[in-house]
């Protein structure tokens, strides 16, 4: 996520982006480096959720039909998820 795409965000959800300043509703200014890191701590725990969803729907295939091709098709899914985070 970057920090453009993340001020984007600000601006959608109501705040008020003023260059290095964001300032909500009631005109209290929220420093756009905190939001960044709020925002992507946020993200990395979201790609985590999706990740585990992901082992633990694998592990149920592998007890419903083994280690298929499907599988190692699937196995690289939750690396994936978890890779975006370093992009």
């Amino acid at each position: 996520m970057t920090r453009n795409e993340i001020i984007e965000m600000a601006e959608e959800a109501g705040f008020n982006v003023n260059g290095e300043l964001i300032l909500d509703d009631m005109g209290y200014v929220t420093i756009t480096n905190r939001l960044e890191a709020f925002a992507k701590l946020v993200a990395a725990k979201e790609r985590e959720a999706c990740a585990e969803m992901c082992d633990s729907r694998l592990e149920k295939w592998i007890s419903l039909f083994g280690k298929d091709k499907m599988y190692k098709w699937m196995l690289g899914l939750p690396k994936a998820i978890r890779a975006r985070g370093e992009a």
